[in-house]
């Protein structure tokens, strides 16, 4: 999230969806605006629209209304008070999901060496042919 070609502004659609599941809490935590605590659960984040507009490059119009689409769309659910809006990823587990994500892992690992074996008897046969 910090490199140079991942904040290049404008963001995308794409890119912004992306980002709202990234700046999603992993935990429950908390911050402090203007005196008044708010609480942040897993899968929520604390972001006013002036945030999210200077973050992704985009006017306070345009993050409305995608906002308002994410919502039409049951992607997250918006809490607004006077002091910051809560963005709530809906099924957020679905897309931060630790079991899942381990079986994704081996899999990627099993075709990784199962890949790099096909590569490796490619090889051999490659050199003994130039061996001949």
């Amino acid at each position: 999230m910090d490199n140079e070609l991942w904040k290049d502004k404008p963001f995308t659609r794409g890119q912004a969806w992306i980002d709202l599941l990234l700046l999603a809490n992993h935990d429950e935590s908390g911050f402090w605006v203007r005196g008044v605590h708010v609480a942040v659960k897993r899968g929520q984040l604390g972001y006013s629209q002036v945030s999210l507009s200077k973050r992704w490059g985009w006017s306070r119009t345009k993050i409305n209304n995608f906002l308002k689409m994410l919502e039409n769309e049951q992607q997250i659910k918006q809490q607004k008070s006077n002091v910051t809006t809560l963005i709530s990823i809906v099924n957020y587990n679905q897309y931060q999901n630790i079991e899942q994500q381990n079986k994704q892992q081996e899999s990627s690992k099993k075709a990784h060496l199962n890949n790099d074996n096909n590569v490796n008897k490619k090889s051999e046969s490659k050199i003994l042919k130039f061996e001949w």
